[in-house]
């Protein structure tokens, strides 16, 4: 409907092409871009920071369990790293 109004296409053409035509990806691949970012900005936080010592610890936690994610109840911070197995020991700061 958005892009509808972005390129000003006709009301019956498609919206997988204005979709296309305007550069826009489809909502999975959008939330899995943002969450990708999201994961690898919080793998390259400074070691002072709160959030560094907590994103290494869910990453080894993870990582014993061979990124199976058999955890009852994993935090948000937990399934990023099962699902994109960024260390944050090996990453550039």
């Amino acid at each position: 409907m958005a892009t509808l109004l972005v390129t000003g296409g006709l009301r019956s053409t498609a919206t997988d092409v204005l979709d296309t035509h305007a550069s826009v990806l489809p909502l999975q691949q959008a939330l899995r871009k943002i969450c990708h970012r999201a994961t690898l900005r919080m793998a390259t936080l400074p070691a002072p920071h709160p959030l560094a010592k907590e994103s290494k610890k869910a990453y080894e936690y993870s990582e014993r369990r061979q990124f199976q994610g058999r955890k009852r109840y994993p935090s948000p911070l937990h399934r990023l790293m099962n699902e994109f197995q960024i260390n944050p020991s090996t990453i550039e700061k």
